[in-house]
């Protein structure tokens, strides 16, 4: 018997893998739902997504969504959404998403074009433990890495490209360099062979796919928070407030500060370790306005504010342009971050005052000649979990506790991303299946 602690998309992938092999298992979540951080609501005619946005699909997620029988539900971003924005010179700025598109347009200076261009016949290697900013800064430049890297790494992790390893956010980019030393060149050897990614959401919000991976699950015990987990001859003895459950092998599918607290008497070296991992604060605040008082086109995914731009934001995604069902045609939602490494003394502030400076910094970028008529906050304490250099003594416990019969499937550790958690599920369930018996058929 497998026991899987935590219903967030780790722990339901995991299960549901178990579950299509035969295997025994059982699921326990501290709320009264599934999903973790993926959660949606619907508010006076409004969608409003309170974690992640959207997904982005490989072919092992796009499958698991047909299983479901989500196909009728899934819905893809508006052509628009191709169009990425970025915070430059007072205005929001299309990056180029092209080379003719990167030689006609004036977002990089002349001498960063060119080395862009010329990336392709790049030689150098890093070190191991090379930042995300150092790797991109020796392979296109400062520019780049202030104007395009730091937003979307802000953006997409809520992180600091000076603080990330490279190894552990973008591995693939590494092995790039490692076989052809330009990641320019990579790109282009592997196009054809490169699995295409499909970003989806679904009509009735994000939080549908958890809400239906847990109603085809067979054995989830809701409101079952976990106070102990102790090691005996025959497993483990899994102590909560519904009572004590047995089990053969531990999943620990958890946020790393609730992981080091149930394994703080059996593992207290890795427990400690856990508490070290730094997940930044992040403020969602969602504002709708009347279209007809928004000068901005908001042609596009959204916009992302470098550093360097003195904002108050993170950066916005255009909900209302990325997919259709957001709000009323003649309105606009806009997703509002606050928060992250680079901004985290912002999602300090109280909720009145990040309203305010939110609402404030909407209207000076967006041409906004009105007031909100509709604004919703989310506050998450610990937003995204940081894969720099704290992850490292982390990862070299982990190997030991597998042996011991306790495994991670979670978004600390080998992918943050939902498609990485999904697969993560998919690759531990094989890994587990042969260890336990099945169910008699």
């Amino acid at each position: 018997m497998i026991g899987i602690i935590g219903g967030g998309i780790s722990g339901l992938a995991t299960a549901y893998y178990l579950q299509k092999k035969g295997v025994p298992y059982t699921l326990l979540e501290l709320s009264s739902r599934a999903g973790g951080v993926i959660a949606s609501k619907k508010d006076q005619g409004h969608l409003l997504e309170l974690g992640p946005n959207s997904l982005l699909c490989n072919q092992n997620t796009l499958t698991l969504l047909r299983e479901l029988d989500l196909d009728r539900e899934t819905i893809t971003p508006e052509e628009v959404s191709k169009h990425r924005y970025i915070f430059k010179n007072g205005a929001y700025q299309a990056l180029p998403s092209s080379p003719p598109a990167l030689l006609s347009n004036n977002f990089f200076s002349f001498s960063t074009k060119m080395k862009i261009l010329f990336e392709f016949f790049h030689r150098s290697k890093g070190q191991a433990g090379e930042t995300v900013a150092d790797f991109f800064q020796r392979h296109f430049g400062k520019e780049v890495v202030e104007n395009a890297v730091n937003p979307f790494i802000s953006g997409i992790y809520a992180g600091d490209p000076a603080q990330l390893l490279m190894e552990k956010t973008f591995p693939s980019l590494l092995a790039f360099e490692a076989k052809y030393g330009s990641v320019l060149k990579g790109f282009i050897k592997n196009a054809k062979t490169t699995e295409r990614k499909v970003a989806v959401s679904f009509t009735e919000g994000m939080q549908t796919l958890p809400y239906k991976l847990a109603s085809v699950l067979e054995h989830i015990e809701y409101n079952c928070k976990v106070s102990r987990i102790e090691a005996n001859e025959g497993g483990f003895r899994v102590s909560t407030e519904k009572g004590s459950f047995a089990f053969d092998q531990i999943v620990l599918s958890l946020p790393a500060r609730a992981t080091a607290n149930i394994l703080n008497e059996l593992h207290p070296d890795f427990a400690e370790s856990l508490m070290q991992l730094h997940y930044p604060p992040m403020a969602v605040v969602h504002s709708v306005f009347e279209r007809d008082a928004v000068g901005h086109p908001l042609n596009g995914f959204g916009g992302l504010n470098p550093k360097t731009s003195g904002l108050f934001l993170a950066g916005s995604i255009w909900s209302s342009s990325l997919f259709r069902n957001r709000t009323a045609d003649d309105k606009v939602l806009i997703t509002s971050f606050v928060g992250g490494v680079q901004y985290e003394k912002n999602a300090q502030l109280g909720e009145d005052e990040i309203r305010a400076n939110v609402t404030r910094e909407l209207q000076n970028c967006y041409q906004i000649s009105a007031a909100p008529i509709y604004q919703h906050f989310t506050f998450w304490p610990k937003a995204i979990p940081q894969y720099d250099q704290r992850i490292l003594p982390v990862e070299t416990k982990l190997p030991q506790l597998a042996k011991q019969g306790i495994h991670v499937c979670a978004n600390w550790y080998g992918g943050v991303s939902i498609a990485d958690c999904i697969d993560k599920g998919a690759t531990l369930a094989n890994t587990l299946s042969p260890q336990i018996h099945p169910h008699e058929v």
